[in-house]
This record gives C-alpha cells, sequence and structure tokens, in this order.
C-alpha cells in the first residue's frame, strides 16, 4: 500500500467542512440512485454545487476512490446481482447498467470482481440471497406487515441501525441473551441485511450492521468501528417490566452490565453493553397508578 497516498486522502478530510461532505454525498446519492446514467464530473459537481475543478479531488478523498470508479463500482455490483439473480441476457444487462459496449463491460467486470461475466451466471439464488426489498424475477417486492388490526395509513419509524462488529456474534446476544427474534437475514454478496425484533414490538426492527463497502468507504467503516469498540455510540434504551429480574436473568445469561439496577428518580435502571460496545439503559417501565 502506498502510505503517502493514505496520508494525502487524511489531510484531504482533515480540510473538508461537514457542509462540503454533506454536498458530496448527495452526488454520491445520485450515483447510487441512477447508476446506469452517465454522471461526467460537471453533472456531479452541479448536483453537489462544487466547481467541476474542485469536485474530483474532494470526491476522492472525502470516498477513497474518483468518482469515475466510484460509478463504474455501483454498475458492476448491479451486474452481478442481475447476473446472479436472473435469467436475463448478459447484453440486455450491460444496457440496463449503463454500458454500450459488451467489449467493455466485460473488461471492466473482471478487472473490478477478478473474475469474468459468465462465472457469475447460475439459477436465480434463493431469496435470502438478495439484498432486503429486492423483488425476484417475476414476483414482487416483500410487504412491511402492520400489526394486528392496524390501520395500514399508520406511519412510523420500522427500522433503526445498530453497528456491530460481528453479525453472527450479535445475533447470538440479542437473540440468544436479550430474547429478540430474527426478523430478516438476507444476502446479497458480502453484504447482508439483519434486523432483528422485540417479541412485545413487532412494528420496530433492530438492524444489526457491520460497516463496510458499499455502503460506506473502507476508512470510514474502520473510523465507526473504532467508535463502537470505544462505546462512543449513542446509547440505546430497553424497557423493562422489572429492572431487577431483567438484570438476574440476563446476568445469568452472561450479559456484561456496567451498573447494577438503581432506584432514582422515580424509576429504576441499569446499563449494559453488548459484545461489539454498544450502551444500552435498561429502564424498569412506569406503571399506571
Amino acid at each position: 500500500m502506498d502510505t503517502r497516498v493514505g496520508s494525502r486522502q487524511q489531510a484531504g478530510l482533515a480540510r473538508q467542512d461537514p457542509d462540503l461532505l454533506r454536498r458530496l454525498l448527495r452526488a454520491k446519492d445520485h450515483m447510487d440512485a441512477a447508476s446506469h446514467e452517465a454522471w461526467p464530473v460537471a453533472r456531479l459537481a452541479q448536483v453537489s454545487h462544487v466547481s467541476p475543478a474542485h469536485f474530483a479531488r474532494a470526491f476522492r478523498d472525502a470516498f477513497g476512490v474518483p468518482p469515475h470508479r466510484y460509478l463504474l463500482t455501483r454498475r458492476i455490483e448491479r451486474a452481478t446481482a442481475l447476473l446472479r439473480d436472473t435469467p436475463l441476457p448478459i447484453l440486455d444487462i450491460a444496457l440496463q447498467t449503463g454500458w454500450n459496449s459488451l467489449g467493455t463491460f466485460g473488461r471492466t467486470f473482471r478487472d473490478i470482481t477478478g473474475a469474468g461475466l459468465l462465472r457469475q451466471r447460475r439459477p436465480p439464488a434463493r431469496a435470502h440471497h438478495r439484498s432486503f426489498g429486492e423483488a425476484q424475477a417475476g414476483g414482487r417486492r416483500p410487504e412491511w406487515r402492520l400489526p394486528h388490526g392496524g390501520d395500514p395509513m399508520n406511519q412510523g419509524v420500522g427500522v433503526v441501525g445498530l453497528y456491530v462488529r460481528d453479525q453472527d456474534e450479535a445475533l447470538a446476544f440479542y437473540v440468544g441473551k436479550l430474547g429478540f427474534r430474527v426478523h430478516t437475514d438476507a444476502r446479497n454478496g458480502d453484504y447482508r441485511w439483519l434486523t432483528v425484533q422485540h417479541p412485545e414490538q413487532p412494528s420496530f426492527q433492530l438492524g444489526l450492521f457491520v460497516p463496510q463497502p458499499p455502503t460506506v468507504d473502507a476508512e470510514t467503516a474502520q473510523t465507526l468501528r473504532e467508535c463502537v469498540a470505544k462505546g462512543a455510540m449513542p446509547p440505546l434504551v430497553l424497557t423493562v417490566d422489572d429492572c431487577n429480574a431483567a438484570w438476574e436473568r440476563m446476568r445469568a445469561a452472561g450479559v456484561e452490565f456496567t451498573q447494577e439496577p438503581i432506584e432514582r428518580y422515580g424509576n429504576v435502571d441499569a446499563s449494559f453493553r453488548d459484545p461489539s460496545g454498544n450502551g444500552w439503559k435498561m429502564l424498569q417501565a412506569r406503571r399506571d397508578a
């Protein structure tokens, strides 16, 4: 690895303010949403309100790759999913993902993935190999299920994501020790969409996600992992009927508590961490008088 490049990128990140990063992220989001379209620097610069002369370097410093390379990667990721999960001809896939030349498509595919197109050509994968919400060929997208008797017009937060060190480790903790249930466990290549839910709160899902590309660049992923391990992420709150009883049960299951139950402010609370370092405050639910 060229450490000089890494040093230049770190220096670039230090020079960029949050407003600039947010505007660069807007350009990245546009490429994610329409990777089949042409995205010359001038168009991306216009989207992000950055001068064309400054945009390419600022984008590279922020996300670790030049904008054109990022766009090619997103196109190849989409093409890989279509090759794996649909019977579409390779030419059709190339056209759908933004390539005008089959030869260029094939060369770029090998350059990015290290494999040829035909190696990805296989029967459609089962549902757990698709990204969450991606429809099967000829099928329908999964539907959100409302609680029994719920109004279909109800709106609210359905999923909140939590960064974890290892998804299998997190799954064993949240399901095996806290009593959550698996809601969705779907894979798309190296990416895994994993959510769990509390048995008494079926309308809400807690996502257990590993910070990794393509959702974030490798350098950002490392920073996030360090923040989680240092306990620097925002705390979460778990409500229970009896804090002392839950503490006894969870401690016996091997949960790491950082604070035993304390009665204060007219309530009882305790604190614990998951294996990744995420902090939880456990509160005893108030009983109606």
